[in-house]
């Protein structure tokens, strides 16, 4: 998938962000995965903002431990 395009332009559709019919059949089958899930899917994004935040605020620091992201 073109992570690319999705981030540039979130709210355009599946066809205007992939290029060919592939791609698009791929994504849709993607996302109707059972066992795919957003939150899985955002976890790691969440995790390492996160760190970033805590790691560059001293003052939440102790939100470190409480978040598991030692």
């Amino acid at each position: 998938m073109r992570n690319a395009g999705v981030a540039a332009n979130p709210q355009a559709s599946l066809p205007d962000i992939m290029q060919g019919g592939n791609e698009i059949r791929a994504a849709y089958r993607l996302f109707a995965e059972e066992d795919v899930k957003h939150q899985a899917l955002i976890e790691p994004h969440i995790a390492a903002t996160l760190h970033g935040i805590t790691s560059s605020v001293p003052e939440l620091n102790h939100l470190r431990s409480q978040l598991n992201l030692d």
